[in-house]
């Protein structure tokens, strides 16, 4: 018997109204321990069979992260376009292959966000197809300095903002969008 677990995590616009959620989802075998399944393959799985799309972000977009198999299959192609954005992890290689699966998202109508942006050259190919750009709250006034707010047409989303004052840093820096987890 397998357990599924969802999890989501709310992203906040600057008025603290809902952006959308970043979405995880793991599997568990319950007599073997966790099984080796791939999120995004779940998701998709759930997403257009089992589960109303509504019920893991209400009205907002859901952030899903994907893997470098996820990513190259075209898995990503059976989820809606206007309800996600396709979660580009820091961790993946910016190769020629990643960029034309981008690209191709991109040609299919969906949006993209790229994890863990810290103004890398070599992740500049994957940060012109972007349309958010996650990037650590500590990081944000020196990123900031440097680049202008924004990225061209990409919207930053600030990362560990996790209290009021580092909230209220992140919009005097002018950016529109955090985690929803201020304590």
């Amino acid at each position: 018997m397998f357990h599924w677990f969802i999890a989501r995590q709310a992203i906040l616009k600057d008025n603290l109204t809902l952006l959308g959620c970043d979405l995880q989802f793991r599997a568990e075998e319950a007599s073997a321990g966790a099984t080796d399944c791939s999120s995004a393959a779940y998701l998709t799985d759930s997403s257009t069979m089992v589960f109303r799309w509504e019920s893991f972000t209400g009205n907002g977009l859901a952030f899903i992260p994907l893997g470098l198999q996820e990513l190259l299959s075209g898995a990503a192609l059976i989820l809606p376009r206007t309800k996600t954005v396709i979660e580009i992890p820091s961790s993946l290689p910016c190769t020629a292959e990643v960029v034309f699966a981008c690209k191709s998202l991109k040609t299919a109508g969906y949006r993209l966000s790229l994890g863990g942006w810290a103004a890398d050259e070599e992740r500049r190919p994957l940060v012109d197809l972007a349309d958010y750009l996650r990037v650590d709250v500590h990081m944000l006034q020196p990123f900031v300095q440097e680049t202008g707010q924004r990225e061209g047409k990409t919207a930053l989303i600030a990362g560990d903002v996790d209290t009021w004052e580092d909230h209220r840093k992140v919009t005097e820096l002018g950016i529109r969008y955090c985690p929803g987890r201020l304590s």
